[in-house]
């Protein structure tokens, strides 16, 4: 029998918006009431996440479906798209059915250059550069998909945390990441605005913190 679930998604409810978050750590200083302390420590909120960034979390996969074009290799990712995960060709029915191979694409570049002969369906898959153009490329080139069995690529990839943009905007992570990444960025605002004997006592509360989330939540690529 279907159970309702108990709760919403994201479970972010517990999570404090950006104006909390930098109320908090200008309270460290005394300055949660003055406007350009508040400021400050918004700036080193936006460092810690930065950094937590150059990590690929459990909590960030996403999936995007791709509906593929005869005759066309290359297809658009979506804007947030930060790292593949893997890849998986869809039957006409929407179910997955195969797994593509990851070709980084270096090795692409040397081995497969010739798109002249396509199949159906794909069997490969790389992006050239995430950051500059946002396209995948799929090997062979389709011919026929959309009259065939497999019409659909699915990726599933990777996001970053985002930035809190607005003051009631929260950080959309588990609770404990956001604790962690408080930490750190208490520590990043204690060096700015105290001294580094200060701070240290913190960067090292933080330093545990970010390793008990790594365990917990860390992720890792198809590629």
């Amino acid at each position: 029998m279907p159970v309702s679930p108990g709760g919403s998604f994201p479970q972010i409810a517990d999570n404090r918006s950006r104006n909390e978050l930098e109320r908090d750590l200008a309270s460290y200083v005394g300055g949660e009431d003055e406007s350009e302390l508040r400021t400050r420590a918004g700036r080193s909120l936006d460092d810690a996440v930065r950094e937590f960034n150059a990590v690929l979390w459990k909590f960030n996969r996403m999936v995007e479906d791709i509906t593929l074009e005869a005759d066309e290799p290359d297809y658009d990712l979506l804007g947030e798209f930060h790292h593949p995960l893997r890849a998986v060709m869809l039957d006409a029915n929407g179910k997955e059915r195969f797994a593509l191979e990851w070709v980084d694409f270096p090795v692409f570049a040397v081995h497969y250059v010739s798109q002249t002969t396509g199949s159906d369906p794909p069997s490969q898959y790389t992006i050239r550069n995430v950051h500059q153009t946002g396209k995948v490329t799929f090997n062979p080139r389709p011919v026929a998909p959309t009259t065939g069995n497999y019409p659909t690529a699915r990726i599933h990839y990777f996001r970053r945390i985002s930035l809190p943009s607005g003051g009631d905007s929260r950080l959309n992570v588990p609770a404990e990441v956001e604790a962690a990444i408080f930490k750190r960025a208490l520590a990043n605002f204690l060096h700015k605005m105290r001294n580094a004997s200060e701070a240290a006592p913190v960067e090292a509360l933080a330093l545990d913190l970010k390793a008990e989330v790594y365990r917990l939540w860390r992720d890792y690529p198809d590629a």
